[in-house]
């Protein structure tokens, strides 16, 4: 059986993930968690988003949540125009 190390990142941390996810920093983990273990080791990586999975926000959670709200654009006007 492969054991896994399984790495988990707050949705606002997401740039940490994908620099994380990169093929370089995944080989170096596998080395090191080999080299820790003496076993190959697989790496997860994961993005949580606790809204999803109905549980409860962190107070991090809601403050991280209430500044991406505030710095989203306003949703663009739709207008329909008819042609005569």
């Amino acid at each position: 059986m492969k054991e896994s190390f399984y790495v988990e990142f707050s949705p606002g941390s997401r740039h940490f993930r994908d620099t994380l996810a990169r093929p370089e920093n995944i080989k170096i983990l596998r080395e090191a968690c080999q080299e820790i273990t003496g076993r190959e080791t697989g790496v997860r990586i994961a993005v949580k988003d606790p809204a999803a999975q109905n549980q409860p926000l962190t107070r991090e959670d809601e403050e991280r949540q209430a500044k991406q709200d505030l710095r989203a654009p306003p949703p663009k006007a739709t207008r329909w125009f008819k042609r005569c």
